[in-house]
């Protein structure tokens, strides 16, 4: 996100929390009305400061503060005391900062941020400090909860910043192969969160590009350019949960009217239990190809009295359509392809191809775009089309 966003974002929440005061106790600022994230970081970060003091408190030095049953009482404590700190108007400001340019990296690149966070002075760190520094995060607890998992399974109390890039990757590839659509398109909704700061619903609406960037982060470009390919044929710049849910449902069920391999499970009754399943996945043995690679094709209306312009071409066509018209853009081919699959009159459909031409600077006077023109009002010259 950019400092715009991110200053708008910190003035709306400093009016919220600190107001015309000039100190504010962290405690109040943690029964604001503002995004969990940014609360876990502010507290994280008073906690590390403290402990700092704590560590080299002379008095304290003789305690083992890494025994266990310290350590349980040491985070109560300074946990307790973060939360009465008095911030400061200057403290609160610049600490409100961080933690929302923190907080937005993180729910957008969550794998590239918890990289850097982990990794920022050292190359290699250990168990415990892992832990410590994955405290400042809220959400996307899976990501914690198995380079914790994985690491006791190898009797491990180190990693590198190369293993756990790769351990990033491998969950969140789990994620994508073990979530249904709504739930992989709710596990966006912290994001939907931070940018309206409230409690989103699936209908509430935020500009395309943070979502965009959370699938570059998980490696899922095919199913990113294509979400941005549809909402530029729509001339759409903002999406919704719901919207999001059906762009992925669609792309998964062209996959399995292919004859792949299915990645998805049957679909949650309620927004709790995609939650939760969001937010607790089971690990599977071994690694699945990137979701990026696949090919695949939203499937086409199954109600339409028209026949699927799927059907209406070959494989040599098709890939001469993909190559030429659309710049070798596979997930921009099946997009207008699905779009166009949705329309009953050819009178929309030649209006439509002719944004699509205009966008992509093609000359429909070209053979093989007029060969496309052609193809596709052919899907109209039947007695169902005659008749409107």
């Amino acid at each position: 996100m950019d400092d715009q966003q991110i200053t708008q974002i910190t003035a709306i929440l400093s009016e919220r929390s600190l107001g015309r005061s000039s100190s504010i106790p962290l405690r109040v600022v943690l029964d604001a009305l503002m995004p969990a994230g940014i609360k876990q970081y502010m507290l994280m970060e008073l906690v590390s400061r403290l402990d700092k003091e704590l560590i080299h408190s002379p008095h304290l030095s003789k305690i083992d503060l890494q025994d266990p049953s310290i350590g349980r009482l040491r985070e109560t404590l300074l946990k307790g005391l973060a939360a009465g700190y008095l911030l400061s108007r200057d403290e609160f400001s610049s600490l409100l900062h961080n933690a929302v340019r923190f907080t937005g990296h993180y729910l957008t690149r969550p794998q590239l941020t918890i990289e850097n966070l982990l990794f920022e002075e050292h190359q290699d760190i250990t168990l415990p400090f892992l832990r410590a520094r994955l405290e400042y995060c809220a959400d996307y607890r899976y990501f914690g909860r198995f380079l914790q998992e994985v690491l006791v399974r190898r009797h491990a109390d180190r990693i590198s910043r190369d293993e756990c890039r790769t351990l990033l990757a491998r969950i969140d590839e789990q994620i994508v192969r073990q979530h249904t659509p709504s739930e992989l398109a709710f596990l966006t909704k912290p994001i939907f969160d931070f940018v309206l700061l409230k409690d989103t619903s699936f209908e509430d609406s935020i500009p395309l590009e943070p979502v965009l960037t959370f699938f570059e982060d998980k490696k899922m470009n095919l199913l990113k350019d294509y979400i941005a390919s549809i909402c530029r044929l729509r001339e759409s710049a903002t999406i919704t949960i719901s919207a999001l849910a059906d762009l992925i449902r669609g792309l998964n069920e062209g996959r399995d009217r292919e004859g792949t391999v299915p990645s998805v499970q049957p679909e949650p009754n309620t927004p709790e239990v995609a939650e939760e399943r969001a937010a607790t996945p089971k690990e599977r043995a071994g690694t699945l190809a990137d979701s990026a690679q696949e090919e695949v094709m939203p499937p086409a209306d199954e109600e339409s009295p028209l026949p699927d312009i799927r059907t209406l071409m070959d494989e040599k066509q098709r890939q001469r359509f993909v190559r030429h018209v659309f710049n070798k853009d596979q997930a921009y081919f099946y997009g207008v392809i699905a779009t166009l699959n949705t329309m009953l009159s050819w009178k929309d459909a030649a209006v439509y191809l002719g944004k699509v031409y205009d966008i992509n600077k093609l000359d429909p006077f070209a053979d093989v775009v007029v060969e496309f023109t052609d193809l596709i009002q052919k899907r109209f010259n039947t007695p169902a089309e005659a008749s409107r």
